[in-house]
């Protein structure tokens, strides 16, 4: 589904916000064992007007981030929306076509 789609089902408690190592590695736990290993939807949007990165429900990335190459993506226009993709071993996050269409990780409530 795209990342719209997603957030339309997420909408009881929301795409996923990691905001800590330990959300990391629990998410990351999770995608090993559940066998995955494509990009999935997290909750990260560009802002379209600023540029800057935030999470679906409001607040901006704080200080803690695992964006793939240490640094937030600054990619064309269509790519305002967050995944978490396998590289080398682990999950980083990084910047896709809204369109396109992955799995989707919700919020646990």
């Amino acid at each position: 589904m795209s990342w719209e789609d997603a957030l339309d089902y997420c909408n009881a408690s929301g795409l996923l916000r990691i905001e800590s190592k330990d959300d990391q590695i629990e998410t990351e736990r999770e995608l090993r064992r559940q066998k995955i290993s494509e990009p999935v939807w997290i909750g990260l949007r560009q802002s379209r007007l600023f540029g800057f990165w935030m999470w679906a429900n409001g607040p901006n990335v704080g200080s803690w981030t695992n964006w793939k190459g240490g640094r937030q993506p600054e990619h064309q226009i269509s790519h305002h929306c967050g995944v978490m993709e396998k590289v080398d071993g682990t999950f980083k996050w990084t910047d896709e076509d809204c369109r396109s269409t992955f799995r989707v990780l919700c919020e646990i409530r």
